[in-house]
C-alpha cells in the first residue's frame, strides 16, 4: 500500500519574502471544523509561486476577512469554491490575506 504525504498547514512564513505572486487553489471543498477557539473554515489548496507550482498539498484555516472576501467573489456555496484561484499575500501576526491585484 501507497501511503501519501499528509497535507500541512500553510503559514505566513511559507510564503513570505516572495517577490512574485503568489496563488492559493482550492482543491477540496472547504468546510467547517471546530478549532480551539471556536469554529473554523477548513479545505486543501495547492501553492503556485510565480510560474511554479508546490509539489506538496496544504491545508489553509480560511480566517473570516478571507472568508467574507470568497464570499463575496464566489458565492456562500463552498462548492463553488473549488477549483478557484486567489491572489494571497502575508499579512499581519502570522495571518494570509486575499487580495485582488491592481494593475
Amino acid at each position: 500500500m501507497i501511503i501519501p504525504k499528509a497535507a500541512l498547514y500553510i503559514q505566513a512564513q511559507d510564503i513570505a519574502g516572495t517577490k512574485e505572486d503568489t496563488v492559493f487553489k482550492i482543491i477540496t471543498e472547504p468546510s467547517i471544523m471546530d478549532g480551539e477557539y471556536g469554529k473554523k473554515v477548513e479545505c486543501e489548496i495547492q501553492v503556485k509561486i510565480g510560474d511554479k507550482a508546490l509539489d506538496d498539498r496544504f491545508k489553509w484555516t480560511i480566517n473570516d476577512r478571507n472568508r467574507n472576501a470568497l464570499i463575496k467573489k464566489y458565492g456562500d456555496e463552498s462548492k463553488k469554491w473549488v477549483l478557484t484561484e486567489s491572489l494571497v499575500m502575508p499579512g499581519k501576526k502570522n495571518s494570509i490575506a486575499i487580495y485582488d491585484k491592481k494593475d
